[in-house]
């Protein structure tokens, strides 16, 4: 934690510090928080009973419907439905690639009339009803996801890498999915869609519920963020710079002998307009994640790596129109997935051997 400043003066020229970074300028956020004595408590909503269902690891993606409805997708495995309180209700679909049909979801969200989109790997959005039976399909330039609606069907914010010459280099793009195909109506992003090396024109970003049609973005590997209206103009910057995330991060895991680099997985903005950020760390003791490894064995598979061991959560809630930090804390649990309204998804393996999935709600309490 950085010294507090002494003097009004100099404090006053650090609080409101801010350098030209893209299209608005970025404002520096001091480390100190301003509620020191705050904590975030966290509730547990909803357990998922695994037992049955065949998730046997980390999801890839989880989504809490309007109507209880819970879906959970594991790679190379049809969408999992479950029952708000946590009772596995089936598998949704069937595998393949034609029409309606499951090639492998990477993505899921929410749309009105508790609709559920689901994108394939090969590029289909699957429009799911309440019930679970897929309706329709939107077939988008390539997968894209996270997805989430502004106006439905008409504005879809979409993240991810395009390559035609209008969009490659910028990281958002605003869909309409009317039609059968998908049609791109704007893209934008970090550095003005400039490619350059060792940048993240190709990673997807993490993207706040819209709010009247503007959202917060978050770069993965590098702790600045970003508030965008869904017509593309660029309406605020944040930057942080603590020591435990100084400059550009990279997009891996480490190994048994270097700790995991941090990285932004997920933001939300709260009913107070607080933005809730949270950052993959490395435990103090990451190795124990790691197997032991034989001498000359160079791959080792992703499931016998301990990712509730290698990594812990820093959330920090930050206020945007100060530009200061309000509260921070360390959680201890796995969290993998941070929904739509802010909950949080964690993992972890119970003594049975079976994987646990917890929704958790995160609250501020003040003194």
């Amino acid at each position: 934690m950085r010294a507090i400043i002494a003097s009004s003066a100099l404090a006053a020229l650090v609080l409101s510090a801010s350098v030209t970074y893209g299209q608005a300028d970025a404002r520096i956020v001091p480390d100190q928080p301003t509620c020191s004595r705050c904590v975030i408590n966290l509730r547990q909503l909803l357990t998922l009973k695994t037992g049955d269902s065949t998730v046997s690891w980390i999801p890839g993606d989880v989504l809490l419907t309007q109507s209880g409805a819970v879906y959970v997708i594991e790679v190379g495995e049809l969408p999992r439905r479950f029952s708000r309180d946590g009772q596995f209700l089936g598998v949704v679909g069937t595998a393949g690639r034609g029409p309606n049909e499951f090639a492998g979801t990477v993505g899921l969200a929410q749309a009105p009339g508790d609709s559920t989109l689901a994108v394939q790997i090969d590029g289909r959005v699957l429009v799911i009803d309440p019930s679970g039976v897929p309706r329709r399909e939107v077939t988008l330039p390539t997968p894209l996801a996270p997805l989430k609606v502004v106006e439905w069907p008409s504005r879809v914010l979409a993240t991810g890498f395009l390559g035609s010459p209008e969009a490659a280099g910028f990281q958002m793009h605003v869909l309409d999915l009317s039609g059968p195909r998908a049609r791109v109506l704007t893209s934008f992003g970090w550095e003005r869609g400039r490619m350059v090396p060792g940048g993240n024109a190709t990673i997807p970003q993490n993207v706040s519920t819209p709010k009247q049609a503007n959202f917060w973005m978050s770069d993965p590997l590098e702790y600045r963020l970003a508030r965008w209206s869904a017509s593309g103009q660029h309406l605020a910057e944040l930057r942080r710079s603590p020591e435990w995330f100084r400059g550009r991060s990279q997009a891996w895991i480490g190994n048994p002998n270097t700790p995991p680099p941090p990285s932004v997985i997920g933001i939300a903005e709260d009913t107070e307009g607080l933005l809730w950020v949270y950052i993959r760390v490395p435990r103090a003791n990451w190795r124990a994640g790691w197997p032991r490894v034989q001498e000359g064995v160079r791959e080792l598979s992703s499931r016998s790596i301990d990712f509730a061991k290698l990594f812990e959560v820093q959330v920090e809630v930050i206020d945007p129109d100060r530009g200061r930090v309000v509260a921070r804390q360390m959680l201890r649990e796995f969290v993998f997935d941070v929904l739509d309204n802010g909950d949080l998804v964690t993992y972890r393996t119970v003594a049975d051997g079976l994987p646990e999935i917890s929704v958790l709600r995160p609250r501020l309490t003040r003194p």
